[in-house]
């Protein structure tokens, strides 16, 4: 089998992401991608496994997880996973020692501890709405007039962090518009929700 052709591919479908892997029959990764849900998962994931296949006319074995993982799960020869096994199994395999995980989705972010061997020993789901999640960054960097990736760049800069409310989007936008008007430096408002966030 040629080195550039996959043998396994591995979908996590999400709220707001699609994120894949290609792997070669001995494990190995070959190449990773990803492509924005953009309001069609299974569309985008059939995409997504297209682009990981390559030119080979090989079989493929698919694997998913995820939240949309049901949308391609019933299809014969694909192997379902839950997402929490899932990230158990990247975290342990690529860091052993780690006895915590932290994930914070697109919509929901999810605590889970691991116990002496690294195996599953408890989780816990975010509650609220967005405000505990990815989405909320996302918003509150859209009302920034930045991306995710420069909210965190800003924030990792910033001296100290503001203070947002982060139980609930509409209250963290408030006191974000407050704090523009006091002339508070957006790297502080940056790691403010970045702390806001944290605390959900």
């Amino acid at each position: 089998m040629p080195q550039n052709q996959a043998a396994v591919i591995g979908l996590d479908i999400g709220s707001v992401t699609i994120k894949g892997l290609a792997l070669d029959e001995d494990g190995k990764f070959i190449q990773g991608r990803k492509l924005l849900a953009a309001g069609s998962p299974a569309r985008q994931a059939g995409e997504l496994f297209a682009q990981l296949c390559g030119q080979g006319d090989r079989p493929v074995r698919l694997g998913v997880t995820g939240g949309g993982k049901g949308l391609l799960a019933e299809l014969a020869g694909v192997h379902a996973e839950n997402d929490l096994v899932a990230v158990v199994a990247a975290a342990t395999r690529v860091h052993p020692e780690a006895r915590g995980i932290i994930v914070v989705g697109g919509h929901q972010s999810k605590w889970i501890k691991l116990g002496s061997a690294g195996e599953l020993e408890s989780f816990s789901l975010n509650d609220q709405c967005a405000a505990g999640s990815g989405a909320f960054l996302e918003q509150q960097a859209g009302r920034l007039g930045m991306t995710i990736n420069q909210l965190s760049d800003m924030a990792a800069m910033a001296a100290r962090g503001a203070t947002v409310a982060g139980r609930c989007a509409v209250f963290a936008k408030s006191d974000m518009i407050h704090l523009q008007q006091k002339g508070t430096p957006p790297a502080e408002i940056a790691y403010g929700l970045c702390l806001a966030l944290a605390r959900n």
